[in-house]
Formats: structure tokens, sequence, C-alpha cells
């Protein structure tokens, strides 16, 4: 993504419009003098994208195929749901809170949001969260 970013602000003509689509954890990666030179030159606005299973496990144990065996996780247990929720959320937080603090428009936008929801948030980007 630092690579398509960077591609981007060069390319780019002063006050385009610019929208990233990316999953939480790929902000972390992106060179952070980069984000405040993509707000000060461009409409910039990003969409973090989240997934259901990640903001609302099941109560369940879930399996994973790990390489040529299998991987039972706990989300039945609370601590362990607990654990599964605080990774996805803190990650997501960081985020939220690095864009920010750069001055991008951002929304969180989960795989199952209906699409008119997603035509508004593109439409009024200073929203933070699509529920």
């Amino acid at each position: 993504m630092s690579l398509a970013l960077d591609h981007a602000r060069r390319l780019l003509r002063p006050g385009s419009r610019l929208l990233v689509l990316a999953d939480p954890a790929s902000i972390a990666s992106v060179p952070e003098l980069l984000w405040p030179e993509l707000a000060r030159h461009h409409d910039a606005r990003v969409l973090l994208l989240t997934d259901p299973l990640e903001q609302r496990p099941p109560v369940a144990r879930l399996p994973f195929a790990l390489g040529d065996g299998r991987l039972e996780l706990g989300l039945d247990q609370a601590a362990v749901r607990q654990r599964w929720k605080q990774a996805f959320d803190e990650v997501l937080e960081q985020a939220l809170a690095c864009l920010s603090s750069h001055g991008l428009a951002t929304a969180t936008i989960s795989s199952d949001t209906p699409a008119d929801v997603v035509r508004d948030l593109l439409r009024h980007p200073n929203v933070r969260r699509a529920s």
C-alpha cells in the first residue's frame, strides 16, 4: 500500500480526491510522514474495512486450517473472546488515531454494510464509523 500511496502522492494534482480502502492493520505499514502530505495536498479519505467475524465473533469453538493441521479457537470462552476482540479493536483504534491525527477524513465500514450506507460515507467523509 505504501508504494501505491506514494505513486498517488506524486501523480495526483493538488486538490484531487483520494479514496483509500484499507484493512486497519495495513495502516501501520505506511510511513507516518506520508499521511499528512496526502491530507495537505489532496481531499484524502480513508475507509477502514472491518469484518463482522472480527468485530462480533461467534460464541462457539471456531476451527481454522493450519498447514496440514487444524486449530480450534475456543471463542465459547469469555476470556478468549475478550482477547480476540481486543486484538482487532486495538488495531482499528490505532489506525483511526493515526489517520485522524494527520487530518484525514476516516470512517470504518463493515463488509456486511448495506450499499446505501457506503454511498453516504463517500458523500459525507467526516462520519467516523458506520454501524
